[in-house]
């Protein structure tokens, strides 16, 4: 029986948006875990206090109702109190990583690729950036930059010798989590 498990990361405008339009495999919570229905994320009002507030959401409480707050587009639920229990927080699958910012530490193996119409390939960092990528031992001992590197893990290793990118993999394991779920009902 597999079960998808979730991690919680700090809230993002574009991802909550996404989760919200089933686009992404996810969920949007409190910090203290109560769960969340977005209403909207573009709330207009002449006064500036109230603008900053522009996301509308009902929060689930203990006994089953739902109750509206309003939150400001990073999630926090006052401006002024720096951590309350009603901050949201998104939750994502395990599987699930923001490698935008990725930088691979020396010896580490990557998925890596120059363009994203080439195949994936298995290399190991030298831990070092040049230009606009990241040198790369190549299988002959020689150096090489690539642009695109993800690190290697159980997700990622299904993309070594495809075209595919990291989000078309995520939505494939969206999938057959969602598969495994529905079987797992019947």
């Amino acid at each position: 029986m597999t079960r998808t498990t979730y991690k919680k990361i700090r809230f993002d405008l574009e991802l909550a948006k996404k989760i919200t339009n089933k686009e992404v495999k996810g969920r949007i919570v409190t910090r203290d875990g109560r769960k969340i229905r977005i209403i909207c994320t573009d709330r207009k009002d002449k006064s500036d206090v109230i603008a900053q507030y522009s996301v509308i959401a009902l929060v689930t409480e203990k006994d089953g109702h739902e109750c509206e707050y309003e939150y400001l587009n990073t999630g926090r639920f006052s401006a002024v109190i720096e951590e309350t229990d009603l901050d949201l927080h998104i939750e994502v699958p395990t599987y699930y990583r923001d490698y935008s910012n990725f930088v691979p530490q020396k010896w580490q193996p990557c998925l890596v690729r120059e363009n994203e119409d080439e195949i994936w390939l298995l290399q190991v960092s030298k831990g070092k950036r040049c230009g606009d990528g990241v040198l790369f031992y190549c299988p002959d001992g020689s150096p090489n930059v690539w642009r695109h590197c993800l690190p290697l893990s159980k997700a990622t290793q299904r993309l070594i010798g495809t075209k595919k990118s990291y989000e078309e993999l995520i939505k494939e394991l969206d999938a057959e989590s969602t598969a495994t779920t529905k079987n797992e009902q019947q």
